[in-house]
């Protein structure tokens, strides 16, 4: 199965290709430089949304950047359906902010309303994506619901 993902190749050659100081491909992890990648930017390319694993998407909102699914798919939300996953409140908050946009339509937000751009960020940055935040409610629900078997 091919990888959706562009080759390092693939992503170098658009480095060179676009010769600007503002793109930039760094083929290795670094922690701190995460952090800082995070914090300096206003868009992050997410691979998906969907995969509790990667924690792209949480991160980008933490930092202040909008998350844009790379794989952009109009049936995203049926194919996540049918794996029988609940839909977190991470992913609903996304997919009701951002979930529909596309890079293109994330630039021209920025460039055409940057003030209701600035609000979508700071109402993100706000919101409670920890473990405690998401899980505290389905443990009191759980709790009282077996409580009163």
């Amino acid at each position: 199965m091919a990888s959706k993902m562009p080759s390092s190749e693939a992503l170098e050659s658009l480095q060179k290709e676009l010769k600007d100081g503002t793109v930039r491909f760094i083929d290795k992890y670094d922690e701190a430089l995460s952090h800082l990648i995070f914090a300096a930017s206003d868009i992050i390319l997410c691979q998906s949304f969907h995969d509790p694993l990667l924690q792209v998407p949480l991160k980008a909102l933490r930092y202040g950047a909008v998350p844009v699914e790379v794989t952009f798919n109009e049936n995203r939300q049926q194919h996540f359906a049918d794996h029988g996953q609940e839909t977190t409140i991470l992913l609903q908050f996304i997919s009701s902010t951002f979930g529909n946009l596309s890079l293109s339509q994330a630039v021209d937000q920025i460039s055409n309303n940057p003030s209701k751009w600035k609000q979508k960020i700071a109402d993100a940055m706000t919101k409670d994506f920890s473990w405690d935040g998401e899980c505290c409610e389905a443990h009191i629900s759980a709790y009282t619901g077996i409580k009163n078997l």
